[in-house]
């Protein structure tokens, strides 16, 4: 009788040490594949929908091991919306790391001072993101005034109306000097226009803080004859 309730003892120690192994291997082991997948979390979505939003696009292996591993620790009311990048490397603990986290997938740009319009554009177009003409469509082209000089070219995108310092710019010329060095981060996801809006911003945050107002009002110098360098 001894035996017996010690072979059992043995079989079912045996079995959970089984089923705890299957579950870490589930939890931990990297989803594999070819190459990041991108979801988006929007407001609002609850864990069902965002686990089936991540088996849909093989970012993990079970939606199940999803749902219960964030149910475990508690954290099913704290996943964050936003847009992710989710590298084959990471695993199903690792995803659920990340929305919980909000640690969206964007990438970095540091404009350096000096930096002309065509040393942005080249760089987009370097890492694949954007051709120059894309950003020369919304910019303008640089040393160029198209509404006196050059008819057959599109006026750049005008944010005036968004930006105050972009009022005083001439219609035709370009962005060339209203870029601030600086260090910009965007999604992935972002088109051309959205990651230019987001640099004409920091332009205006930077040189419209009260302190620099005050001493380009009182220089007399318009914004659109100021350096790149700001």
């Amino acid at each position: 009788m001894l035996d017996t309730n010690k072979k059992r003892i043995l079989s079912a120690g045996v079995i959970i040490f089984a089923l705890v192994l299957i579950w870490m291997l589930m939890l931990y082991s990297p989803r594999g594949g070819d190459g990041s997948v991108i979801i988006t979390v929007e407001k609002g979505d609850g864990l069902l929908e965002v686990a089936d939003k991540l088996k849909q696009v093989s970012a993990i292996s079970s939606k199940y091991v999803f749902v219960i591993h964030v149910t475990l620790i508690g954290k099913q009311d704290n996943l964050m919306a936003g847009i992710y990048e989710i590298a084959p490397t990471v695993s199903t603990a690792g995803v659920a790391s990340m929305i919980i986290s909000g640690k969206i997938a964007t990438d970095n740009l540091t404009i350096f001072e000096g930096w002309t319009l065509r040393d942005i554009a080249s760089w987009f177009e370097n890492q694949g993101k954007f051709q120059t003409e894309e950003i020369f469509e919304i910019t303008g082209f640089p040393a160029t005034d198209v509404a006196i000089y050059d008819n057959r070219l599109s006026l750049p995108m005008d944010f005036s109306e968004q930006f105050q310092f972009l009022v005083e710019k001439p219609k035709g010329i370009s962005l060339e000097g209203y870029l601030f060095p600086d260090t910009y981060f965007f999604l992935t996801t972002d088109n051309e226009e959205d990651v230019l809006k987001s640099m004409s911003s920091n332009f205006q945050k930077k040189i419209f803080s009260d302190r620099k107002s005050t001493r380009l009002n009182s220089s007399h110098i318009p914004l659109s004859r100021m350096p790149s360098s700001a």
